[in-house]
């Protein structure tokens, strides 16, 4: 009976431990050490809206799935006026280093506006050395650094980050704009 007890209270224990909703249920690696390394994009699906004071939105979509064809889409719509984009290639690619820095290069055939590469840092958000459920990536698109990525799932060689967007932005003109939209990201970890 004693057993049945110890062995009920480790499996209690162990799952208590777990951070994300898919994170793997017993680990030996800390989070830390399972977010570091190189990572691939493997597939992004998402969207956000941006309303302006009147109650104007312009609608942006954006799709990625390395497994179907490489391909990544991209359309915005304002009112009727559609603008879209389509890369025969895409590929994305992120190092995560132990000392907090990070790196990012984007590849593509089509439009020459995502062959970049930035650098930035990462760090936890929301009680560091606690939950570790938020992090905050300033070279995954430099246009967002100051957006938190939840973390749904975070195993050894997959990595899948949710942006949730509601925030409220000024424009160059000075006008109010509410920006609201979510984007999944899904990695595998590479070598290098």
């Amino acid at each position: 009976m004693n057993k049945i007890l110890i062995f009920l209270s480790i499996i209690l224990l162990i799952s208590s431990c777990r951070k994300g909703e898919d994170d793997p249920l017993l680990s030996l690696r800390s989070r830390e050490n399972r977010l570091t390394g190189y990572w691939t994009l493997n597939k992004m699906n998402g969207f956000h809206k941006i309303y302006d004071e009147n109650g104007y939105y312009k609608l942006y979509q954006a799709a990625f799935n390395s497994e179907i064809d490489n391909s990544y889409y991209y359309s915005t719509t304002f009112d009727v006026l559609p603008d879209n984009y389509y890369y025969e290639y895409f590929e994305c690619r992120m190092l995560i280093n132990d000392d907090n820095t990070m790196e990012v290069s984007y590849r593509s055939k089509g439009v020459s506006w995502f062959n970049d590469d930035f650098k930035g840092s990462w760090y936890w958000k929301n009680d560091p050395g606690k939950n570790k459920e938020y992090v905050q990536l300033t070279a995954f698109f430099p246009n967002l650094e100051d957006f938190d990525y939840q973390i749904l799932r975070l195993k050894n060689k997959e990595l899948i980050l949710v942006l949730s967007v509601n925030e409220s932005v000024i424009n160059n003109s000075g006008e109010i704009s509410q920006i609201v939209g979510e984007y999944v990201y899904e990695f595998h970890k590479t070598d290098n």
